[in-house]
C-alpha cells in the first residue's frame, strides 16, 4: 500500500492531489488508482489536463475540482471540456513570475477552497518532474518556499520515488518520514543552506552529527534498512527521498 511510504501523520485521511504538467516519464496511474477513495481534492494545472482527457480510463474515474495555470499547453478543446464540467472550477493563473505550481499551492490553499469538512492529511503533487530540467528546479524552488507555509505536508510522487521537504526551525526537531517497505534506496539532500547535526536511524548509512551541505555531504543512493526512517537536524530545508514499489 502506497499509504505505507507516507510519515505517520499522512498515512491516513483525505488528500489533496495536484497534477502537473510533465514532458517525460508518465504518471503514476496505478498509484491514482489505488489512492482514489482517499483523495478529496484534485487539480489539474495546465498540460496535465491534457493528459487526463486523453487517457480513458483517467477521464472516466477522475473528475476535479479544479483546473488552473496559466494554459499555455492544455490544447483548447480540453479546455473548454473542462469548463463545461458542472463542479470543476476553472481559474486562470497568467502571472509569469510565479510557476503553475506555486499558484496552484495558493489556490489548493485558500481556506474556502479546501473547507471540505475533511482534515487534508497532505497533498500529493505528481508531475512537474523530469524533461525539462529548468522546470524541474523551478518547482523544487516552489516546494522549498511552501514547505514552510503549508500545514498538510507537500509529497512528489513519480513511478518510483516520493519525495519531501521539510522545513528548518530553530532547534532540532525529530521527523518521522517513511516508511519505505517496499523501498531500498534512500536520499537526504540539502535544498537552500546547509542541515547542521543531521543524525538519522533506519538507515544503511546512518549520520551521527553530520552536516549536510551542497558543497560538501549530501547523502544519496543510502539505503532503507528499517520500515522507519528517523531524522533529526537543524538548519536549512531538507528533502527526503525513498524509491518505493506499488504492489
Amino acid at each position: 500500500d502506497f499509504a505505507d511510504l507516507l510519515d505517520s501523520n499522512a498515512s491516513k485521511g483525505s488528500i489533496a492531489v495536484a497534477c502537473l504538467n510533465s514532458e517525460s516519464a508518465a504518471y503514476p496511474i496505478d498509484l491514482l488508482l489505488q489512492l482514489k477513495n482517499r483523495i478529496a481534492y484534485l487539480a489539474l494545472v495546465d498540460g496535465a489536463c491534457n493528459l487526463f482527457y486523453d487517457n480513458q480510463m483517467l477521464c472516466k474515474e477522475f473528475e476535479p475540482q479544479l483546473v488552473t495555470g496559466d494554459f499555455d499547453s492544455v490544447r483548447p478543446e480540453v479546455l473548454q471540456y473542462y469548463k463545461d464540467l458542472p463542479s470543476t472550477e476553472v481559474i486562470p493563473t497568467p502571472d509569469q513570475d510565479r510557476t503553475d505550481f506555486d499558484k496552484c499551492l495558493s489556490c489548493l490553499l485558500d481556506s474556502q477552497r479546501l473547507n471540505l469538512n475533511k482534515e487534508i492529511a497532505c497533498i500529493l503533487v505528481l508531475g512537474g518532474l523530469g524533461g525539462r530540467v529548468d522546470h524541474t528546479f523551478g518547482n523544487l524552488h516552489t516546494l522549498v518556499k511552501w514547505s514552510s507555509q503549508c500545514k498538510p505536508r507537500i509529497y512528489f510522487a513519480t513511478q518510483h520515488d516520493l519525495w519531501v521537504c521539510l522545513p528548518p526551525c530553530q532547534e532540532s526537531v525529530e521527523c518521522r518520514l517513511l516508511r519505505p517497505r517496499q523501498g531500498k534506496y534512500a536520499g537526504l539532500i540539502p535544498l537552500d543552506q546547509p542541515c547542521l547535526n543531521v543524525y538519522t536511524s533506519g538507515l544503511k548509512w546512518n549520520l551521527a552529527g553530520d552536516t549536510l551541505s551542497f558543497t560538501g555531504l549530501v547523502s544519496t543512493s543510502n539505503e532503507a534498512v528499517d520500515e522507519l526512517i528517523i531524522a533529526r537536524w537543524s538548519g536549512g530545508h531538507l528533502l527526503i527521498t525513498v524509491t518505493y514499489e506499488l504492489t
